[in-house]
């Protein structure tokens, strides 16, 4: 128990000699002493914005341990995010202090994305026209505020670069569709063109009232656009019957254009007196205008160009078909030609054929004639050769038994009348043999081949019945038919073969249909053949394809 009471006396003095440092500062051997200078030397890693800090601050103030402490670089500054934003790298405190915590510095800042970029569409403010005056926002003193004021000089209200069309709008401003009625027959062909030509004013008027509603209401351009989108079917229609039918349509349209114009300037007259409201409404509606007379000025054009191509075609067409009619008389002409010289040559080919029938007969006959005896022929040589072998072994044997007589006979002894001639009885025996063996000698002679034997003739003709010229000039005949044959061939494949590029450069020979209606002249000009231009390649091709019929059946006879 002492102990204890000893060793709480012991702690509680001690606490009772602690010094009490301020924040930032510990303790340390009875002196108060800085944080950042017991941290000195060691390092901490933090993450920082590289939009503020930039991706590599060379120092830091951190102030998280109740001091604001100095630290320096230590390795490389690493990204830890996909969009390369925050980055983080390790720092060493220095001992120091500082006076503005948790900062970095010697970096700089990375631009944010969308500096610079107010409304944010990736195109930079200063080359941007906030106002649409026309003026760029980097030359523009007042950027947000429109600096062009329209001009109205007489203060009619009514802008003067549009003055000059002003007039001209009041004068056309009403149309009056005028109904054209037949009841003569005189005038019954002209009733579809007028018919054509009402429908057509009445889709124009029905137009001009969509783009009239459309202007009061002060809409975009987008909104026309997709208004006259709308439209395009049965617009698309009548314009494509109106172009068949009359060209003259671009007025009415023009007519429109003014009366919507019109309209957008009555518009404007109502706007207040408040100025910039005024220059406001008046400059959108001038780009309504601009953007509404291009798109006309686009529709006329096309217009335009339809006209032209439905004229070019129909021009086109109708030279064709002259071409083709010409070209029809020439391929009748050139069949009948062709027709007269194969029949010509299908005579003279029937008139030789009995002839080389006839020819051929003959010379098959006789290849089988001669071909038999030479059968016969090789069957007898056959055996001759036969006998011959075998007379050869009988004479080789017949001669070695002469020669053995022949040596008997010289052997025999001489007659016994002292003369060497005799056999001892007296008798002379030279004669005999002399003339035995002459015999024996001619006998072998005949059997060597040494005597002059002379071999048979004849007196027969070699070539056969048909001569080797009449033979080849039996050949060269039928080779001269083949290539007259092959000659007409190719003669009546060129005459149903057509150039069709003279096809191409057809003229067209406008029509104008002069009409007077309600006192005045009215002129109409139609386009012709623009459906059949369309299909042109196919009408040729059947055209081509009748025509090779015809031929067909003339070579048939028929």
């Amino acid at each position: 128990m002492p102990r204890l009471f000893s060793l709480l006396l012991v702690i509680f003095s001690s606490y009772s000699f602690a010094i009490d440092c301020p924040l930032g500062e510990v303790d340390k051997g009875g002196v108060c002493t800085s944080v950042c200078t017991i941290l000195k030397g060691e390092t901490r890693s933090y993450t920082y914005d590289a939009y503020i800090w930039g991706e590599k601050p060379t120092s830091a103030c951190i102030g998280q341990y109740g001091s604001a402490c100095v630290l320096s670089t230590e390795s490389i500054a690493v990204s830890v995010d996909p969009t390369e934003r925050m980055w983080m790298s390790t720092f060493k405190f220095t001992g120091q202090k500082c006076s503005r915590g948790d900062s970095f510095s010697g970096g700089t800042p990375k631009p944010f994305p969308y500096e610079g970029d107010a409304n944010m569409n990736g195109i930079p403010d200063g080359e941007e026209d906030f106002d649409l005056d026309g003026i760029p926002n980097h030359s523009d003193p007042n950027p947000d505020k429109n600096d062009n004021l329209i001009s109205d000089a007489d203060g009619d209200n009514v802008p003067d670069d549009l003055e000059q069309h002003y007039q001209t709008l009041l004068d056309i401003a009403d149309t009056e569709i005028v109904t054209f009625k037949c009841y003569r027959p005189d005038c019954a062909n002209s009733q579809p063109f007028a018919d054509s030509v009402w429908q057509n004013a009445h889709n124009r008027k029905k137009l001009v009232e969509i783009i009239d509603q459309l202007v009061r209401t002060g809409v975009s351009k987008s909104d026309v656009a997709n208004a006259l989108k709308r439209y395009n079917g049965e617009l698309s229609k009548e314009l494509n019957y109106a172009t068949r039918t009359m060209t003259s349509t671009v007025g009415t349209l023009q007519n429109s254009v003014y009366r919507s114009m019109n309209q957008s300037i009555g518009v404007m007259r109502t706007v207040g007196n408040d100025l910039d409201a005024m220059n406001t409404t008046v400059q959108n509606q001038q780009q309504r205008f601009s953007d509404l007379e291009n798109t006309l000025a686009s529709t006329k054009r096309d217009i335009s160009q339809k006209v032209d191509n439905s004229i070019w075609y129909t021009q086109r067409a109708e030279k064709a078909a002259k071409d083709a009619e010409s070209a029809a008389d020439g391929v009748w002409t050139s069949l009948s030609f062709a027709r007269e010289d194969i029949e010509a040559t299908r005579s003279a080919v029937e008139s030789l054929a009995p002839e080389l029938k006839k020819n051929t007969k003959a010379v098959n006959n006789f290849k089988k004639t001669v071909g038999s005896k030479l059968d016969s022929l090789d069957t007898k040589v056959g055996s001759l050769n036969s006998g011959v072998a075998a007379n050869g072994t009988k004479l080789d044997n017949l001669e070695g038994a002469l020669s053995s007589l022949q040596s008997s006979v010289d052997a025999l002894p001489s007659g016994g009348n002292g003369n060497g001639n005799g056999d001892g009885t007296g008798q002379d025996y030279s004669g005999v043999l002399s003339g035995i063996s002459n015999g024996i000698s001619e006998l072998k002679n005949a059997v060597t081949g040494e005597n002059k034997f002379q071999a048979p003739s004849s007196d027969f003709d070699p070539n056969g019945l048909i001569s080797s010229d009449a033979a080849q000039s039996l050949q060269s005949d039928i080779d001269s038919l083949r290539e007259d044959m092959a000659t007409q061939y190719d003669e009546f494949k060129n005459i149903l073969s057509f150039d069709t590029e003279s096809f191409n450069d057809g003229e067209y020979h406008e029509h104008v249909l002069d009409l007077t209606v309600n006192g005045e002249q009215r002129s109409f000009k139609t386009g012709v053949l623009t459906a059949l231009l369309d299909n042109a390649d196919i009408i040729k091709a059947v055209i081509l394809f009748l025509f090779v019929l015809m031929g067909i059946r003339m070579l048939g006879g028929e």
